[in-house]
C-alpha cells in the first residue's frame, strides 16, 4: 500500500440524490488550464443517458481556474490541493468518487457527445469487464479533426500486453472507463511517478482485467502550443524510471518481466520522436540507437529510422 498524498481540501458536494450512486464519476485534473476548462466541464455536463458526477481537481493552479470553477456552483465537486502532478490529483479524486465507473480526461480536452452512453453500452454488453475503451479524435492547432489509430484489444491478455509495450495498442484515459474496484492497481506500486503513470496502469490493467470496446469516438484530444503532455523530462523522469515502475517485481511475475527490454525500446523510440519534434538531432539519434540496442525490431520502425538518419 502506498502512502497517500497530503490531505486536500474538498469543497462540499451537493446533497446526493436519493437512491443509487451515479454510474460514472467523471474526473478532470486541472493545472493552469483556466482558458480551456469551461469547454471541458461543459462537455461533461452535456452528456445524456447514464447518471454521473463531475469532480474537478484544481492541482494548485495560479491562473483563473478557481474563478472558472465558481461559475458551476453545486453542479460539480471541486477538490483543491497544492501542485503535486496529475497522478496525485487523480488519486485524490478516486477517493472522493462515488460512481461504479471512473473516467478521467485532461482539462484541455472534451468528452465527445454521447461518450458516456457509448461506454455504458460497451459495459452492458460485457458485464464482467473491468475496463471499457474506445477511439478518440485529435484536434490540431488549426482546428482540423482526425481519427487517431485505434486498435481494440484482442482479449488475449498476454498478447495484448505485448502489443501495448511495443506501441501497437494505444489508449487515452479520457476515452476509457475503469471499474472503481479495478483502481486497486493504483495502490500496489512500490514507487510512483508524478507523470506517465497512466501508461503503466493501462499495462497492468491489460494483464488483470477484461476490456470492453465502445463503438464510437469518446474524446476530442487537443493539440496546442502550451499543452502539458509529454513533459516528463521537466520532472526528471527518465526512461529507466518508467521501466522500473512498469516492471515492479512486486506487481508482475517473472515470465512477464522478461519483456522489460521491449518496453524500454518503445519508450526510447517515443523519446526519439519527441527529440525530433523539438529539433534536437543528436538526442534523436542517441535515443533511436539505444532503442535498437534494446530491441532490434526497433529498426523496423521506419519513420523513426528515417528521422534518426
Amino acid at each position: 500500500m502506498i502512502s497517500h498524498a497530503p490531505a486536500s481540501h474538498v469543497e462540499p458536494k451537493p446533497a446526493p440524490e436519493p437512491g443509487a450512486p451515479p454510474r460514472f464519476s467523471v474526473i478532470i485534473p486541472a493545472f493552469n488550464y483556466g482558458r480551456y476548462l469551461a469547454a471541458a466541464v461543459d462537455s461533461a455536463l452535456a452528456q445524456p443517458g447514464p447518471t454521473f458526477e463531475i469532480i474537478v481537481v484544481d492541482d494548485g493552479s495560479t491562473d483563473d481556474t478557481p474563478q472558472v470553477l465558481e461559475r458551476y456552483g453545486g453542479r460539480i465537486a471541486v477538490i483543491r490541493q497544492p501542485n503535486t502532478g496529475p497522478f496525485a490529483a487523480c488519486r485524490a479524486a478516486f477517493e472522493a468518487a462515488r460512481g461504479d465507473w471512473v473516467t478521467v480526461f485532461d482539462a484541455d480536452d472534451r468528452l465527445a457527445p454521447g461518450a458516456l452512453e457509448a461506454l455504458a453500452r460497451a459495459i452492458d454488453a460485457d458485464p464482467g469487464c473491468g475496463v471499457a475503451v474506445g477511439p478518440w479524435r485529435s484536434v490540431g492547432r488549426d482546428g482540423r479533426e482526425s481519427d487517431d489509430p485505434f486498435v481494440p484489444p484482442s482479449g488475449d491478455r498476454l498478447a495484448d500486453f505485448d502489443a501495448f509495450i511495443r506501441g501497437r495498442l494505444r489508449f487515452v484515459t479520457g476515452a476509457a472507463a475503469i471499474r472503481r474496484t479495478a483502481l486497486n492497481v493504483f495502490y500496489g506500486f512500490q514507487r510512483l511517478l508524478p507523470r506517465g503513470m497512466e501508461t503503466i496502469v493501462f499495462g497492468h490493467l491489460l494483464l488483470r482485467e477484461r476490456f470492453a470496446v465502445a463503438d464510437r469516438p469518446l474524446l476530442f484530444v487537443h493539440d496546442h502550443p502550451d499543452r502539458l503532455r509529454e513533459r516528463q523530462r521537466e520532472h526528471g523522469i527518465t526512461t529507466a524510471d518508467s521501466v522500473d515502475v512498469m516492471f515492479d517485481p512486486t506487481m508482475i511475475d517473472a515470465g512477464v518481466a522478461a519483456r522489460r527490454p521491449v518496453f524500454e525500446a518503445w519508450l526510447l523510440r517515443e523519446r526519439a520522436r519527441q527529440m525530433y519534434r523539438e529539433g534536437r538531432p543528436r538526442e534523436t539519434v542517441r535515443a533511436f540507437a539505444q532503442a535498437a540496442r534494446r530491441d532490434r525490431r526497433s529498426l523496423l520502425d521506419l519513420r523513426n529510422a528515417r528521422r534518426a538518419l
